[in-house]
């Protein structure tokens, strides 16, 4: 028979044991929720990457085809401006059309407190002339004989967009596209009209910011990527 100090040894063994295992347990699910967490960003990253590059590489081509029919064939140019460009996963980037005086761009204020970047594009968004009506007669010179464009687009999404991966782009709230162009030589890199490039040694620069918004929290958050990339006629 075992005495009282025995069962009270064997006591504090099994008391021991059961607070290691907790901790053990404890430390394999908090290590489970970290690997979790990390995979879920390594996919929401990987998921804007590739909406970045399918937007980049659509928009890149349509943009290049809106440059140099400006110059060559603007008659064609209302199909290009019409058409939405497909970017997978039910999203769509469409050229902004005219709007009624004081009609806000679709979507895009959607943030009470807006990063100032983001504030300033938005305004170049406004201000921009990309839809086919400007550019036709006194707008398409005006139009040929700048050295510098701003285009934009706004991203379609799919409707009913609930998921609590919010932050991937394809399921956020709203969303645009703009593009800063500025023309010049590449000999010397000095600007030029639009009316010039299209020859050779010219080249068109542009610098691309896409933007999203989407709810955390309750709260509306934004998001951009910016970055640069070139058109060689």
């Amino acid at each position: 028979m075992r005495n009282r100090s025995e069962s009270g040894f064997s006591l504090i063994e099994v008391i021991v044991a059961v607070l290691l295992l907790s901790l053990v347990t404890y430390m394999l699910s908090s290590q489970q929720k970290r690997v979790q967490k990390n995979f879920f960003k390594v996919m929401s990253r990987d998921a804007h990457l590739q909406v970045i590059d399918v937007v980049k590489s659509r928009s890149k081509k349509s943009l290049g085809q809106i440059l140099l029919m400006a110059n060559t064939n603007p008659n064609a140019l209302p199909p290009i401006f019409n058409a939405k460009l497909d970017l997978g996963e039910g999203m769509q980037l469409q050229w902004v059309g005219p709007r009624e005086v004081g009609e806000d761009f679709s979507g895009v204020q959607y943030v009470s407190t807006p990063d100032p970047a983001i504030e300033k594009v938005l305004r170049g968004c406004r201000q921009s002339k990309t839809f086919k009506e400007v550019w036709t007669g006194a707008e398409l010179v005006n139009r040929r004989a700048s050295p510098r464009l701003i285009f934009c687009s706004q991203l379609l999404l799919p409707p009913g967009n609930t998921s609590p991966s919010a932050s991937n782009i394809s399921h956020s709230k709203a969303g645009f596209l703009a593009l800063d162009v500025n023309f010049t030589r590449t000999i010397d890199g000095a600007a030029i009209p639009l009316s010039q490039f299209g020859s050779g040694g010219t080249l068109a620069t542009v610098t691309w910011t896409l933007v999203w918004s989407y709810e955390k929290s309750k709260n509306e958050v934004q998001q951009y990527r910016k970055g640069i990339f070139h058109i060689v006629p």
